[in-house]
């Protein structure tokens, strides 16, 4: 045997496997090392999201014959005393109009609850929590950290397409049980897209 082609060879695919590494290498500090995953807690959804803003991700499962969405949404607080919000916009683009469950810590333990994002709120309305525009089967949340996971079950209309609106967010601090302000930095404006759960 040719122990120089063997060399040669042995070098040719060490070299052709350096611009994989390098690129493998690049995505990773691009998007980062943690991908979304369908298996959150002990449940396993159909698919997952990374969000990309404020580092959120979301597993999903959509059951078309029921319309019943089950959801493990992710995402990072600020703070272990802030709050995680994650919620649909029925008829548009952005926070305004939105139904969202609100994750934090309170004397009580920890807390999920609904609240609808009107012009008032946006104008500076104290939120307080209210019925949503989606029935809730289930909701419960894990914050570990500065790290909340939102778990719930809701019910679409029949008549609501399955291209959902999903916004999120977080804040600094509650008072009471009403989530006080997030900022308005450039990263905390941007917790918005649109999915379509049945694709």
């Amino acid at each position: 045997m040719d122990h120089s082609c063997s060399r040669m060879t042995s070098k040719n695919n060490a070299v052709a496997a350096l611009p994989l590494a390098v690129v493998t290498a690049a995505l990773l500090l691009l998007f980062g090392a943690d991908a979304c995953t369908t298996m959150v807690g002990n449940a396993h959804y159909a698919r997952c999201r990374d969000l990309g803003a404020q580092g959120a991700s979301i597993a999903y499962t959509y059951q078309r014959r029921t319309g019943r969405l089950d959801v493990a949404f992710t995402g990072h607080g600020t703070s272990p005393s802030g709050w995680v919000g994650w919620g649909i916009n029925p008829s548009g683009w952005g926070m305004v109009g939105s139904s969202v469950l609100v994750a934090f810590q309170a004397h009580n333990g920890t807390n999920v609850l609904p609240f609808k994002l009107s012009p008032a709120v946006q104008a500076g309305m104290r939120l307080h929590t209210t019925a949503i525009d989606f029935p809730i089967i289930a909701k419960r949340a894990i914050i570990q950290g500065s790290s909340f996971t939102i778990f719930a079950s809701l019910l679409l209309r029949p008549s609501q397409s399955t291209a959902l609106n999903f916004v999120w967010n977080r804040g600094s601090a509650v008072s009471g049980f009403s989530p006080l302000p997030h900022s308005l930095l450039p990263q905390d404006l941007r917790g918005f897209t649109s999915i379509d759960v049945a694709e």
